[in-house]
């Protein structure tokens, strides 16, 4: 089939690409339809046997295609770009080139670019832009609610930049360059296509997009990046550190009944595809036992499935509420997976082939002529076309016609089983870390970002909640990156043996897992300008623990904690990490804060950076108060001078004592640690506001399973997630989270347009509501939204999707 159809050529150069990732230790893996071919698994392009998961090869490829087959290949984001630079210097720049996206105007756009031409006011268009709606089209001045000036106040243009406002939207603005799309030619590119250098140095961009290069034939190759491939990376390689075997992901079986039943209980944050608020309802109704399983629920939940009305008829089967049943004998081999229910593209194929007894090829344009809009003329044609393939094969009229409805129903929303596939083996895989590694599959998450669906606050609060430690930044134990540190059980008043200590004796601080470029060895005993080596004396260190524990959904038995990296610490930048770890090994650790600053002095870190250190509590374990180290640092250092190397201007402090300093609070720590990291090793934010939140009737989130359904509740909590999906008719849905965990709110348009400012704006939210219960899952239906007023507000936002 593939000499037949001359494509042997583009399958050894995608099997090049994964053969140079393979060799450079670059993570990737092709996914697609691609996932149906025997061909690609057995080269290596794919990672799922499409023998044995049952998947169907002529949605591939067949002898009477005219386009090009679709392989999609994710690469770890860290490190697409090598694989980029391979392809244009294998295949030579003239003949290289990334595909385009037309970039259109959008509503936010339309009104900063016309209002600024117009002469409006910064102010004004500021105003008006933050005011439109970011997830549902309307009309640009109902969009605006709430920030539009009165008709007395408006310029004299309003009505004229209104209408202009209109007609541009989705008028293509600018040219940009496709998350993936590449072309190989044969011919020089200039040639066949347009192309102009791009903004990146080291690209060259041809103007079409991605539509146009299909109709012309040409060979694209779809190099994705995917953060998760790298999270997967990092994770294995710090499995690796910790317990002295990489695990072989490929020779994973794919049956674990532990990570099926996790997925069960929907603990799923950070798991691939799987993590969603919609995954996270579905999960316990569906109760994935198999990997197919898992293939259904990652295709399930998805615009299509969902506009097709394919998802509740399959819980309910799933569940045994409804017997499955076939219209047809001949159905039950191709829908026998999904309980009867068509839902993938591949099964509209199998129903034109061993129904409607078409052949491969016109199965396929069967299947993409459905997904067009066609004519009344068009669509009898296929429908008589199927009709009679069906009673050739003795199925009754009547069955037929019914079989034709659902086909033309679903055809157009069905999802590529093989993508699926291929995406359902990452999520297990990930799935499988989160269980039996969670500290170290923790820190790939955390050292990924941003990705997915959670702030990283969030994934750090998950972390705790499953009995595991968050340690704080330590300017001693904190490396570049989160790492895991040990946890062993040590005697009263001796130190914990940690990660990341290098050059410190073995005795003191042992060395485990992350502790990379350095032995830990008792022989490394460097000697300090001034004095005698470190490792003679003992260190002025007190122990950090500052991790609060709360009531965990699967505990677990950890010898490891996460220790938060310099990386988590704003203003401090790569090569100020890079020198504050690389003076750390040559130099043993830090003694006191004036002995980091005089180390540090000509180095890339400047002053806002190391005020960040001290107001993370990065120098707490050394004993001085943080606003003891600020407070001198301010009168001796002035905060200048430390990039330059200048030295201290001793002969202009003042003379006299420094004023008694309040400690740093548990309260003021939180602050800050969410202000420079972004996230809390400590005490979750709402914790401190639960005596208010108590005394206004909200209850904690541990406390709504008992909650009965239909009844009133009120809830509290910071907003991790603000989503509106297309297909919810404008129904919002809201993720709320305290110190025990999270609770879905569910928002009609008529609540939504009555608090959409304080629901928008506002970071911790009250709603009271009605509890709604269903097969073990809950959510409260919002009536009312206020904020926690003079509640403290984090520095992070939440994370808000379509």
């Amino acid at each position: 089939m593939i000499e037949k159809t001359g494509l042997a050529e583009f399958f050894l150069i995608n099997w090049d690409l994964m053969r140079f990732a393979r060799e450079h230790g670059v993570p990737g893996q092709g996914r697609g339809s691609a996932a149906d071919s025997i061909v690609a698994y057995v080269l290596g392009i794919t990672r799922v046997d499409p023998i044995e998961h049952n998947l169907l090869f002529e949605r591939f490829l067949h002898e009477e295609m005219t386009s090009t087959p679709d392989i999609d290949i994710d690469f770890s984001t860290e490190h697409r770009e090598q694989v980029i630079q391979y392809i244009y210097e294998k295949y030579g720049w003239e003949r290289t080139g990334m595909v385009c996206n037309i970039v259109t105007f959008q509503p936010r756009m339309a009104i900063r670019q016309v209002g600024k031409a117009l002469g409006f006011s910064a102010e004004l268009l500021d105003r008006l832009a933050k005011g439109v709606d970011r997830w549902f089209t309307e009309d640009v001045e109902d969009s605006m609610t709430g920030a539009v000036p009165p008709p007395d106040m408006r310029p004299q243009s309003w009505q004229q930049f209104l209408e202009l406002c209109r007609e541009v939207i989705e008028f293509p603005r600018h040219l940009s360059i496709h998350n993936g799309g590449m072309l190989v030619t044969g011919e020089p590119l200039v040639d066949i296509a347009p192309v102009e250098p791009a903004t990146m140095e080291g690209r060259r961009v041809v103007q079409f997009n991605k539509d146009d290069v299909e109709d012309l034939g040409l060979i694209k190759m779809d190099m994705l990046g995917l953060r998760t491939l790298s999270v997967v990376a990092e994770a294995l390689e710090l499995i690796k550190d910790t317990t002295g075997t990489r695990p072989d992901l490929d020779q994973l079986p794919l049956n674990d009944p532990a990570v099926f039943e996790m997925c069960g209980e929907a603990d799923t944050i950070g798991v691939f595809q799987i993590e969603s608020r919609a995954q996270m309802q579905t999960l316990p109704r569906t109760r994935p036992k198999t990997f197919n399983d898992l293939v259904v629920e990652v295709a399930i939940i998805r615009p299509g499935p969902i506009q097709g009305n394919a998802v509740h008829p399959y819980i309910r089967r799933k569940q045994g509420r409804e017997e499955v049943t076939y219209a047809h004998p001949l159905l039950e081999p191709i829908l026998k997976d999904t309980l009867g229910v068509i839902l993938y593209q591949e099964q509209i194929i199998e129903i034109a082939m061993y129904v409607a007894g078409m052949k491969p090829g016109r199965a396929d344009g069967f299947r993409r002529a459905m997904t067009r809009h066609l004519n009344r003329v068009e669509m009898s044609s296929l429908e008589d076309e199927f009709i009679g393939g069906c009673l050739a094969n003795e199925v009754p009229r009547e069955v037929a016609d019914q079989l034709f409805a659902a086909v033309q129903g679903f055809a157009v929303y069905g999802f590529c089983r093989s993508h699926a596939a291929a995406f359902a083996r990452t999520s297990y895989e990930t799935a499988w870390m989160k269980l039996h590694h969670p500290v170290e599959f923790g820190c790939g998450l955390l050292n990924n970002q941003p990705m997915g669906f959670y702030h990283p606050s969030v994934l750090v609060e998950d972390l705790k909640r499953h009995g595991l430690k968050a340690l704080p930044v330590d300017i001693n134990l904190s490396d570049i990156r989160c790492l895991p540190e040990a946890l062993p059980e040590v005697a009263p008043g001796q130190f914990p043996a940690t990660a990341g200590t290098r050059g410190i004796q073995r005795d003191m601080y042992p060395a485990s897992a992350g502790t990379r470029g350095g032995s830990g060895s008792a022989s490394a005993t460097p000697q300090l300008a001034g004095g005698p080596p470190f490792g003679s004396r003992p260190l002025p260190r007190l122990p950090t623990e500052s991790s609060v524990l709360t009531e965990s959904t699967l505990p677990v038995k950890a010898r490891y904690a996460m220790r938060i990296g310099l990386n988590y610490v704003r203003d401090l930048g790569e090569e100020g990490r890079k020198a504050i770890v690389e003076d750390r090994d040559r130099g043993g650790p830090y003694l006191s804060f004036d002995d980091f600053i005089n180390r540090m002095r000509g180095g890339p870190i400047g002053p806002r950076a190391v005020r960040n250190l001290v107001m993370v509590g990065a120098f707490d374990a050394l004993g001085q108060p943080r606003r003891e180290l600020l407070w001198g640092w301010q009168e001796r250092w002035h905060g200048k001078g430390l990039r330059r190397g200048i030295d201290k201007q001793s002969e202009l402090r003042l003379n006299g004592t420094a004023p008694s300093l309040p400690d740093v609070d548990d309260f003021d720590a939180n602050q800050l640690e969410y202000r420079i990291s972004d996230l809390s090793t400590g005490h979750h934010l709402i914790h401190f506001c639960r005596d208010r939140l108590a005394a206004m009737g909200a209850l904690e989130s541990n406390k709504l399973p008992a909650i009965a359904n239909n009844k009133q509740v009120r809830v509290a909590g910071l907003v991790i997630t603000r989503q509106a999906p297309s297909t919810a008719k404008k129904i919002r849905f809201f993720t709320l989270e305290d110190e025990f965990g999270q609770v879905n709110v569910t928002i009609k348009p008529d609540v939504y347009d009555r608090y959409r400012q304080v629901a928008n704006r506002q970071p911790i939210l009250i709603i009271d509501g009605v509890m709604q219960r269903q097969d073990g899952v809950h959510s409260v239906l919002a009536s009312h939204i206020q904020a926690l007023e003079g509640a403290p507000r984090p520095a992070q936002r939440s994370h808000d999707y379509r």
